[in-house]
């Protein structure tokens, strides 16, 4: 019919799509809440190229996108879905033991073309029929078809000439930023399956997050624009090679990766078994966290900052109890987390999460060394430990338990210390300097790999035992 009223009209180009609903026990969607999940690569089994996985009451939409789900009719959607959700990335997200439970499943079209052809006299096409925006929502697209439409018919004439040059000109709009949108997708898709790109690209995210101001934080912003579909894709593809934003990347990615790479290697921290999630907290979140650490140390407004110092924190899909647990193992000899190389911490004296427990450093100088005491606990889930002995003597360490939701808990570790300032001139110029040089990106290094470490042995326990999330 159409065909008859628009010689040469084609539909647009599309390729199949999984969506599928997945029941599950509302505490695992609770522990998701306010989270928008979007992965850009699978594995070289599964070829995934766009997938997002949002939480609702009770279930988890998942939408899939890639050449398995195009080749996947013989499979089916429930193995697709399955060898998914067994993917690493995706069994760190959602805990090891949840049963997910396929409610429904359908395989709709998406648009990834615009049509030929798409008006003539006294007709024309909008909406999905004419042109999307890739992988985005059709309602956009269908607003601003049918309001150039109408604007065309009401202002400009409805002939075929018309229609070229008012109507035409939305058209052609979105369809060059369909073009654009293939460029800024490839450049992802190859970015982040690639596991040295992808962690260069989230270490320079990450960097940003706790030196800018959310403002000013552009490389996050790129990716939350790729995801939501917030401004142009030529917008997107301009921030991207834009060369403030490399620049951001070399400095923050590049250089911070290939240190800290080189730091893992020498204090012996592998990551086989478990995954990387950030644990660097936001500019504008440190300094509240910091006067709260102090005040309720040292009774104060926490007002003066240490000499130095440095937070982390992660989220911990359990009971405050099993991290309560998996805590009082820092300092035994059997713990499965905080073990760099050359750094000796055992517990001297006391109980676990107990006042007057004792954990002591052995470092390779002995004047480095130090013990920590844990001199307060409040309210079972704030433990101020005071470091006694060595060059940090009277700083804080910390740990603060906070559930943020059904068996999710907020894991916030703080560390600060003062340098010594000696009376004798010899003796300040070199703490002066040893101030200047100290590696302080060895506590994000050491810290970054321990909190992961502690997560997966809540969430999933020790390797081997962590079962599979879909029966």
């Amino acid at each position: 019919f159409l065909e008859s009223l628009i010689p040469g009209f084609r539909p647009p180009p599309a390729r199949r799509t999984l969506i599928c609903e997945l029941e599950s026990e509302k505490n695992v969607t609770a522990s998701l809440e306010g989270t928008f999940h979007f992965i850009q690569y699978g594995s070289p089994d599964l070829r995934i190229e766009m997938a997002s996985l949002i939480p609702k009451s009770g279930y988890l939409t998942l939408a899939l996108l890639g050449k398995s789900v195009d080749e996947g009719e013989e499979e089916g959607n429930e193995s697709i879905v399955r060898r998914f959700l067994e993917l690493p990335e995706i069994r760190r997200l959602i805990p090891g033991h949840v049963l997910l439970r396929p409610a429904c499943a359908c395989n709709p079209l998406m648009n990834i073309g615009p049509a030929k052809n798409p008006f003539a006299d006294r007709a024309a096409v909008i909406g999905d029929l004419a042109v999307s925006r890739l992988y985005k929502d059709g309602l956009y697209s269908a607003y601003l078809t049918g309001s150039a439409l109408a604007d065309c018919v009401l202002g400009t004439g409805i002939d075929a000439r018309s229609l070229k040059r008012a109507y035409g000109k939305v058209f052609r709009f979105l369809e060059k930023d369909l073009f654009y949108g293939k460029l800024v997708f490839f450049v992802n898709r190859n970015f982040f399956r690639n596991p040295l790109l992808s962690r260069v690209i989230y270490q320079a995210i990450l960097t940003e997050r706790k030196g800018k101001p959310e403002r000013d934080r552009n490389l996050a912003g790129i990716l939350w624009r790729t995801a939501s579909g917030d401004g142009t894709y030529s917008s997107i593809l301009a921030a991207m090679f834009h060369p403030g934003n490399l620049w951001r990347i070399f400095t923050g990615g590049v250089l911070v990766t290939a240190r800290n790479f080189a730091a893992e290697l020498v204090l012996g921290l592998k990551w086989k078994g478990f995954g990387r999630h950030p644990t660097g907290v936001a500019r504008e979140d440190f300094e509240e966290r910091r006067k709260m650490f102090q005040g309720l140390l040292d009774g104060a407004g926490g007002t003066r900052r240490p000499d130095f110092e440095s937070m982390y924190s992660i989220k911990i899909r359990a009971g405050r109890d099993k991290v309560l647990h998996q805590l009082g193992r820092f300092g035994e000899p059997d713990r499965l987390f905080l073990r760099p190389r050359f750094v000796k911490i055992r517990r001297v004296e006391g109980v676990p999460n107990t006042p007057g427990c004792t954990v002591r450093y052995d470092l390779p100088f002995k004047w480095m060394s130090f013990q920590v005491v844990l001199e307060k606990v409040l309210e079972g889930r704030r433990f101020f430990y005071r470091v006694k002995g060595g060059f940090a003597s009277g700083g804080i360490l910390a740990f603060d338990l906070r559930e943020t939701g059904p068996e999710l808990v907020l894991l916030s570790v703080y560390v600060g210390f003062d340098f010594p300032r000696p009376a004798h001139p010899l003796r300040r110029a070199f703490w002066s300097l040893f101030r200047i040089l100290f590696p302080g990106f060895v506590h994000d290094v050491i810290w970054n790999h321990s909190l992961c470490r502690l997560k997966s042995l809540v969430e999933i326990g020790a390797p081997g035992e962590a079962p599979s999330p879909l029966k």
